[in-house]
């Protein structure tokens, strides 16, 4: 199938009629075919669409074929073409392989542009196939000895009149020479450090080769390691060749394809060489850190140092170390980030431990030097990304030096900090406040609300929950995918619980370590009970909120108002107050506001009305009946 243009062809309908030129491509086949066209009114609004088959016959020359059909330099390749001219007495193959070249047109469609200059065309004779009809090829094998070449091919029918009747331009590409470039070094790594070589590669085919990588001291290139690579055709790749890659300036080599097994179009760019300031270390169960791989060992990198003992970890991870600039954080007003860097610049130490998923079996050590280790207010933080805070860490002070130790890797800076308040804590319990002694369902929805200026360390170390003293995991709290900032977080919880008493504690730090602590005790019950607060304020202008408890779970509730003469002016369920987001029928304390409208939206008149709270379940029902008084 062939689209003639990359555009669709638009005429103008005339008289009844549309005419269009339609020129095709020279190399299309003969045989049948098919024209869509569509027709749409001045409006655009309805249109029409139709198909016109075709044959295409009587074709000069087609099928034009190349075998191999992509060439190497040196190589052998035929060339062959189909007719449908009669009468042939002969067939020339005329090539022009100094002038060719390649351009699109004003539609984008390919064209070679060749047969310029007489004397760059050579002449070879054709013969005719005898297997398949028609067709044409080169009496014998050509060869081009140059790569990446575009050759001009035309051809030349003379029949037995000696009428000469030429094709259009086609062409042949000799396979370019592939190319390997050694673009950078740099390092990284998962499970092991490893030198990182960045590849550029030209060329047709995917190619397998390989990569040696030297270290050089005093102007010896030690061997570092070798890998075996695969390369894509014509792009970009990075190669990994792992190994330990010592501390402070190495200096790397790297050649590709030391063998020279590819035949390249350029040499000389294989081998690359690069200084690397080494921040990617080995960290083995065994050993832990280490410089050597056998050794456990602290790592000092500039103005920090780092310690990971043996057993801290399951699996071999890299160790990469790196220095970030930053800025003081707008969320925490009282947290002020001090420099030990030169020119006082702010900055933090970034440590990545890829192979570790979660935690470390034992705590890293971190040490930040600094000129002046003089204010007891100063200590080491680490940031959050969670909460997008600086969590205050436990810091001891050193003659130097500030030393923490953390289970977590991560991103550690100093900090001082004028926090003394504890965070802001609230309970509450379906979207109502949790008081001591209430009743619950027996699979409330707890929240857990905090609240710091500063923000709050809501994460494993410093949120702590208890049901009835048994601590409860951070993975059993429902807490948001993401956050804003971790000045104000929320979790939720929905325990199973028996009949009963019960108590919940939580006690949650904020990022300076300021702690507060709330414990609840309720209850579970096994019998339905309906507890009436009544309503405040009594009497009421505008609105009133009635109170109520449930000591477990209803299937239906309401409160009906009336008035003293026994008229029901308005009903108080569910379905009128789910723009409060609350579930009147959970067992609990419940507020439930009445804007004073009766059921067809009108104030309610001055005077005294009954209202009357309604709980039902499959076994029982209970009610409760009080009285509200509105006054202007």
């Amino acid at each position: 199938t062939y689209r003639v243009y990359p555009e669709p062809l638009i005429g103008q309908i005339q008289n009844g009629a549309v005419q269009q030129s339609i020129e095709l491509p020279f190399d299309i086949n003969p045989g049948n075919t098919f024209i869509n066209y569509y027709f749409n009114n001045n409006n655009e609004t309805d249109d029409g669409h139709g198909v016109t088959l075709l044959s295409i016959q009587g074709l000069n020359f087609f099928s034009f074929k190349v075998q191999p059909e992509l060439p190497e330099k040196d190589e052998d390749f035929i060339i062959s073409v189909r007719t449908e001219l009669a009468n042939i007495d002969s067939i020339i193959c005329e090539m022009d392989t100094v002038n060719a070249y390649e351009y699109l047109d004003t539609n984008g469609i390919e064209f070679v542009s060749s047969f310029n200059n007489p004397t760059s065309i050579t002449k070879q004779k054709m013969v005719q196939d005898t297997a398949e009809p028609n067709r044409w090829y080169l009496y014998s094998p050509i060869k081009i000895g140059m790569a990446g070449k575009l050759i001009g091919v035309r051809f030349v029918a003379i029949d037995s009149s000696q009428i000469r009747r030429s094709s259009a331009i086609f062409s042949v590409k000799i396979k370019q020479n592939p190319d390997l470039a050694a673009l950078s070094i740099s390092q990284g790594g998962i499970t092991f450090p490893e030198l990182i070589v960045e590849v550029n590669y030209n060329g047709d085919d995917t190619l397998q080769t390989d990569i040696i990588a030297y270290k050089i001291s005093n102007s010896a290139e030690l061997l570092f390691n070798t890998a075996e690579i695969q390369l894509l055709p014509n792009r970009k790749s990075t190669h990994s060749i792992p190994g330990i890659l010592g501390s402070e300036w190495q200096t790397f080599k790297v050649v590709m394809d030391p063998e020279n097994k590819i035949n390249e179009l350029n040499e000389s760019n294989n081998t690359l060489t690069d200084s690397l300031y080494i921040n990617t270390f080995p960290v083995l169960p065994a050993t832990g850190a280490s410089l050597t791989g056998a050794t456990t060992d602290t790592l000092k990198f500039e103005q920090y140092s780092i310690l990971i003992g043996p057993n801290s970890l399951n699996d071999s991870s890299a160790l990469i170390i790196t220095r970030k600039s930053i800025s003081q954080n707008s969320n925490q007003p009282q947290f002020s980030i001090q420099s030990n860097a030169p020119g006082g610049l702010l900055e933090s130490i970034d440590i990545s431990l890829p192979n570790v998923p979660d935690t470390l079996l034992k705590p890293l050590r971190v040490e930040i030097f600094s000129s002046d280790t003089t204010d007891n207010d100063v200590s080491i933080a680490r940031w959050n990304p969670y909460l997008k805070i600086w969590i205050k860490q436990s810091t001891q002070l050193q003659r130097t030096s500030y030393v923490t130790e953390s289970s977590y890797p991560g991103q550690f800076t100093l900090i001082k900090s004028q926090d003394t308040e504890p965070p802001r804590l609230e309970l509450s319990l379906d979207g109502q406040q949790f008081f001591q002694n209430s009743f619950v369902s027996r699979k409330p929805n707890i929240s857990i609300i905090a609240e710091d200026r500063n923000g709050v360390s809501f994460d494993k170390t410093g949120l702590s929950v208890f049901l009835d003293g048994n601590a409860v995991s951070f993975s059993d709290l429902n807490i948001p995918d993401t956050l804003a900032n971790g000045n104000y977080v929320s979790a939720q919880f929905r325990p199973e619980l028996e009949y009963g008493d019960h108590d919940i504690e939580v006690i949650i730090k904020d990022a300076a370590g300021n702690s507060t602590n709330d414990q609840i005790v309720f209850t579970v019950s096994d019998e339905l009970k309906l507890i009436d607060y009544g309503n405040y304020p009594n009497p009421f202008k505008d609105r009133t909120v009635f109170i109520y408890e449930l000591t477990q779970r209803v299937d239906d509730f309401k409160i009906k108002i009336y008035t003293t003469s026994g008229r029901l002016i308005k009903i108080l369920e569910e379905s009128t107050i789910f723009s409060t987001g609350l579930d009147m029928n959970e067992g609990g304390y419940h507020e439930v506001l009445w804007n004073g409208l009766d059921e067809d939206g009108n104030f309610i008149a001055n005077g005294v009305y009954f209202y009357k709270m309604i709980a039902k379940s499959k076994n029982k029902t209970v009610t409760k009946i009080g009285k509200t008084a509105k006054a202007r």
